[in-house]
């Protein structure tokens, strides 16, 4: 038996058990699972981070280790863990209020525009995935260890932090 081999059950039962809280905050408030924009949104979703994941354990476990823990709980600095936990809410109440638009029927948003933004998102995943890529070190917490080095090539020769720009 390989070391990754219980690395990747590990990442195979968090990304099932987190596809399917996505899916419920997707399709709860939408009280229906006729509703293609979340359906569309969460296949691209899943099958980016399917591919994402199963590269980085090919390529970089050790990547993949350093990103297990991640949110507000995993945050050593106060202020830090008060920052993740807002934002986690944050992005929660995007996908309860995205649910509630299809259920409550509120203003119609045009097929173009869930196809412009759903190609948005590839496209900032697209940089997440290089950013990662790019560097082996890029752990959910700030961290500080031995081996790192400075990274300025792929996304880091034009932004210090290439994964704050793609949102």
């Amino acid at each position: 038996m390989s070391t990754m081999e219980p690395l990747s059950r590990t990442i195979l039962r968090k990304l099932i058990v987190f596809f399917a809280f996505l899916m419920l905050l997707i399709f709860a408030p939408a009280l229906s699972l006729a509703y293609w924009q979340g359906w569309l949104h969460w296949l691209i979703f899943c099958a980016l981070t399917l591919a994402s994941t199963r590269y980085f354990l090919l390529h970089d476990p050790a990547l993949i280790r350093r990103r297990l823990h991640a949110g507000a709980t995993a945050e050593r600095e106060p202020a830090q863990q008060v920052i993740m936990a807002i934002a986690s809410v944050a992005l929660i109440a995007v996908y309860v209020i995205s649910g509630l638009d299809h259920q409550r029927q509120w203003p119609h948003v045009p097929a173009w525009i869930v196809i412009a933004a759903n190609a948005a998102f590839v496209l900032g995943y697209a940089l997440m995935f290089l950013t990662l890529k790019t560097n082996t070190f890029a752990a959910s917490t700030i961290t500080v260890e031995a081996g790192q080095h400075v990274v300025s090539s792929g996304p880091y020769a034009h932004v210090r932090h290439p994964m704050y720009s793609r949102s």
